[in-house]
């Protein structure tokens, strides 16, 4: 019995050492896999991220055009601010989203917050990365500059306005003299005959010149104001533009130029921002 007993003893010793060396083996095996499990995640996070901020830069652009000022807040991309501007949602959020309050659209993907600030210009949307802290390296950064927006938006005014000119101008030619007139009469000459069945003598002609008068002007075409106020005017109330407003100043808020040719006459408008397009430009 005793022999019997050391044997099931020196089996449980080896099972239980089985055992262990198998739990050390999960262990390290985990303990590798892990890491790469965590990079893996980080990676998925840091994709959803960058797409995350790719979607509210387009929203973002999209809200400057409307309103000419960057959002206050991430939140006025999906809920207007009151602005009569407002034309969103710039990005959709669901109603499951709106009841809580909360918006996929506004975190990263690790869940944080997305932080939007502007200055200068500016909109800079960050996002603290995968260690939480902001300001270091491992951030995920988007900044949107507002000129190429503002250049976009004054270009469209100009278009509009010297397309209207332009069929102004087409339609009202500038107005011309008629020329000063020549006339010169025929030389009237009487025959004297000496022969009777056949008259025979000189013509005396007598060249009669008369000078013709000054033409008087074929009609006359009313010009367009040389300033920007009395051409708009001038514009909307012929129906060649549908409305003044907007049009007076370009995106940074300046006013427009108006262009004129040799004579005075208006050609078009300019930006001290911008040129035109070249197709419709002055």
């Amino acid at each position: 019995m005793k022999r019997r007993t050391r044997i099931h003893g020196t089996r449980d010793g080896a099972l239980l050492v089985w055992l262990l060396a198998l739990v050390a083996g999960l262990a390290l095996l985990a303990g590798l896999a892990l890491p790469s499990r965590v990079q893996q995640d980080d990676a998925a996070c840091r994709r959803r991220t960058e797409q995350t901020l790719r979607t509210l830069r387009g929203a973002g652009s999209e809200y400057f055009r409307d309103a000419l000022r960057w959002p206050t807040a991430l939140a006025e991309l999906e809920v207007s601010s009151g602005a009569g501007t407002w034309s969103g949602p710039y990005v959709e959020l669901s109603a499951a989203h709106a009841q809580v309050g909360q918006s996929t659209n506004r975190v990263d993907g690790w869940g944080r917050a997305i932080q939007a600030s502007s200055a200068g210009g500016t909109w800079t949307l960050r996002s603290a990365g995968s260690n939480g802290s902001a300001g270091d390296a491992d951030d995920l950064v988007l900044a949107i500059d507002a000129a190429p927006i503002r250049t976009e938006l004054t270009r469209e005014r100009m278009d509009v306005l010297n397309r209207s000119i332009r069929e102004w101008n087409d339609a009202h030619p500038p107005a011309s003299g008629g020329g000063n007139g020549n006339g010169n009469g025929n030389g009237n000459g009487n025959a004297y005959g000496h022969d009777k069945d056949k008259a025979q003598g000189n013509a005396y002609g007598h060249d009669k010149d008369g000078a013709g008068g000054a033409g008087s002007a074929n009609g006359s075409a009313p010009a367009l104001p040389s300033d920007l106020a009395g051409l708009l005017a001038v514009l909307v109330a012929q129906s060649y533009l549908p409305s003044a407003s907007g049009y007076a100043t370009d995106a940074w808020g300046d006013a427009l130029t108006v262009v004129v040719d040799a004579n005075g006459r208006p050609t078009g408008v300019s930006s001290i921002h911008c040129d035109a397009n070249p197709v419709y430009g002055p």
